[in-house]
């Protein structure tokens, strides 16, 4: 995790795919914890992991509703003293629909981790997601009053 260029330094190709290689076959090549993989060669199996994903995390065609939900829930947050839904609350809310639980998974239990998925990009969208001046297409002036 204090790896310093961790997700940037690109690991060595050759590891990269042994280890991608071995997920691959079913076997699990970081299971031993005195593996001397190096750090970013692993995480570049990660990351080639994500990019060959069918479906991306975040399907393309609902990007533009995924930041207008999280910009809303926002400016909501902004309010928490009257309305009471904060960052924490707003995620409880619109976490199962935003990020639902595969049914092979126990809801109850993931939920925790759901809410501060959703937290966090509530708490962190400027960062996350691009202004809109910034976006190509059409954008709307109109502004939503609460």
């Amino acid at each position: 995790m204090q790896h310093q260029g961790i997700f940037r330094v690109s690991g060595s190709q050759v590891e990269v795919n042994d280890i991608k290689n071995s997920f691959e076959r079913g076997n699990d090549p970081l299971i031993d914890e005195e593996s001397s993989r190096d750090i970013n060669s692993v995480a570049g199996v990660l990351k080639l992991y994500f990019r060959g994903l069918e479906n991306p995390v975040f399907p393309k065609d609902r990007f533009n509703d995924l930041i207008s939900c999280v910009r809303m829930e926002n400016l909501l947050s902004q309010y928490s003293d009257e309305n009471m839904m904060d960052a924490g609350n707003l995620a409880i809310v619109f976490g199962p629909t935003l990020l639902p639980t595969p049914d092979a998974l126990d809801q109850v239990a993931c939920q925790a981790h759901v809410n501060e998925v959703i937290k966090t990009v509530i708490l962190h969208h400027d960062n996350i997601f691009p202004d809109t001046k910034e976006l190509p297409g059409p954008t709307s002036s109109r502004v939503v009053q609460f």
